[in-house]
């Protein structure tokens, strides 16, 4: 799957009619852990990738958050946890200044990054909140964009982003 995605994301970069790729799965499928592979070996080949992932925390076996992560400076913040405080989101709390920090960093990579990932569009994204400012500003910029997203929102994704075209892996 790494060499999959990996060949795409060359062909894609070489091309100068690149699409979005969205990476598609449920919940716990690997999509963050595929695209953390691949996101090194892009930089073992000296390509500049951006964007963020967003890595789960776990407890003794349960989700109990997530971080999110700069791909282009490695630097980390607390994205939701389990417990307050925080906007509720589902079954989790989403941290106010981890949401700032994921969009400043997708930003600050569309247009220059290349490829730029963002881990992940849902919920909050598809009703115009979350990362869907930076989501926006990535798909009307030059860098390759890629998407992570749970199969069942890839429909309203693409409706909602207005994604005509694309490729898409699916992950698990």
């Amino acid at each position: 799957m790494v060499d999959d995605l990996f060949r795409l994301l060359l062909d894609h970069l070489s091309s100068e009619g690149s699409y979005t790729i969205i990476v598609s799965g449920p919940v716990g499928s690997g999509k963050t852990r595929l695209i953390k592979k691949v996101v090194a070996r892009l930089k073992r080949e000296d390509k500049e990738p951006g964007g963020v992932l967003s890595p789960r925390l776990m407890n003794s076996g349960e989700t109990v958050g997530y971080d999110v992560v700069n791909l282009t400076t490695g630097d980390r913040r607390s994205f939701v946890r389990s417990n307050p405080p925080g906007r509720k989101v589902g079954r989790f709390f989403l941290k106010p200044d981890g949401l700032k920090f994921a969009n400043r960093a997708v930003s600050e990579a569309a247009g220059v990054r290349d490829p730029v990932f963002v881990d992940e569009v849902g919920r909050l994204e598809l009703e115009d909140n979350g990362l869907a400012p930076s989501v926006k500003e990535l798909l009307s910029s030059r860098s390759q964009a890629v998407l992570l997203v749970r199969d069942e929102f890839v429909p309203e994704a693409r409706e909602v982003f207005e994604i005509s075209e694309y490729d898409e892996i699916k992950v698990g």
